[in-house]
């Protein structure tokens, strides 16, 4: 049995419905009587075909066209849009939707445009080199955004080929960079003159994260830390991020234990009330309102207030041992 090639099957169906389009001729009866078989085509293509790939079937049949719309309703998916990675997933569906190869109007004209406009970004978040050099060679457009997707999945060569040909980045590269933990793009983008913003989204990122080593390289190299470090840290539970930054200068405040408390870090909090950290009723009230008795009970029996907020946020959530 040969085996599907998954690009050549999404081409051939692309290739039927853009000649059935233009040329407005009747599809060939094999088609017409497979449409009859409704639970062939509910049962198994469509499942096999998916969502997301309505520009590959939109043009092929009205009926087909309703019992894709039919199974996409009944998976709870989009039945009118068509996924730039479903387009774009090697060279050669790429080179396929290429304008150049048919400029005739086409009822696919507008979503291809729309394709097209994505696809470096899409090729880059997904890490295709080649695609994304296919598609730039061809004047794709690109923007910063396929920048910020280079580097959010980690991919350095993608995000060495993008700044050395041309394409834009902003405060937005290190941020992804230091969210998702990938050190070798934070330093390459730094080095190489990739600004920040002075509100701190790096190091934040980082600490959200629990990313230490992205924490430290951006502390050591002048990134601000801005006001939301402390926080997002206690908030996600990140010690090693928390200590990391208080220990440096990062600010706190009383919000930063009220972040603690929801989430039920209680490893965060205790680090913070034992190194200074204000905190006021909020916290009970938010460790109630969660059913955080361990939260709870710290904070009362470390002289934290609380008012009748607490007491109201866990009745009104049902947590009657909180209660």
């Amino acid at each position: 049995m040969s085996s599907f090639d998954p690009a050549n099957g999404a081409t051939s169906a692309i290739t039927a419905a853009i000649t059935a389009a233009n040329k407005k001729q009747r599809l060939p009866p094999p088609i017409e009587k497979l449409l009859e078989q409704k639970d062939i085509c509910t049962g198994n293509i469509l499942p096999f075909l998916g969502v997301g790939h309505y520009a590959f079937v939109g043009g092929v049949k009205k009926l087909f066209n309703q019992l894709y719309k039919a199974y996409c309703d009944s998976v709870g998916g989009p039945s009118h849009t068509t996924s730039d990675r479903a387009a774009f997933f090697n060279v050669s569906c790429a080179k396929y939707w290429d304008v150049d190869n048919d400029r005739r109007p086409t009822p696919f004209r507008d979503r291809i445009c729309e394709l097209i406009a994505k696809v470096c970004t899409a090729a880059a978040e997904g890490g295709h080199l080649d695609i994304l050099k296919y598609a730039h060679q061809q004047g794709c457009p690109w923007d910063d955004s396929a920048c910020r997707a280079a580097a959010k999945n980690g991919h350095l060569d993608v995000s060495k080929y993008l700044h050395e040909n041309g394409c834009p980045w902003n405060d937005g590269v290190c941020e992804a960079a230091g969210g998702g933990g990938h050190l070798d793009i934070l330093k390459y983008a730094h080095q190489h003159g990739c600004p920040w913003d002075k509100y701190g989204s790096a190091c934040r990122a980082s600490a959200c994260n629990g990313n230490l080593a992205s924490l430290k390289y951006a502390h050591e190299n002048g990134f601000p830390w801005g006001t939301q470090t402390c926080p997002v840290a206690a908030m996600t539970g990140h010690l090693d991020a928390l200590k990391y930054a208080h220990e440096n200068g990062a600010l706190w405040n009383k919000k930063t234990c009220h972040d603690a408390a929801p989430s039920g870090h209680l490893h965060t909090l205790k680090y913070l009330h034992e190194n200074g950290c204000p905190w006021d009723e909020n916290v009970c009230s938010a460790a109630a309102e969660r059913g955080h008795l361990h939260i709870l009970k710290y904070a009362h029996q470390h002289g934290c207030p609380w008012d009748e907020n607490a007491c109201f946020d866990a009745a009104r959530n049902g947590h009657l041992d909180v209660l």
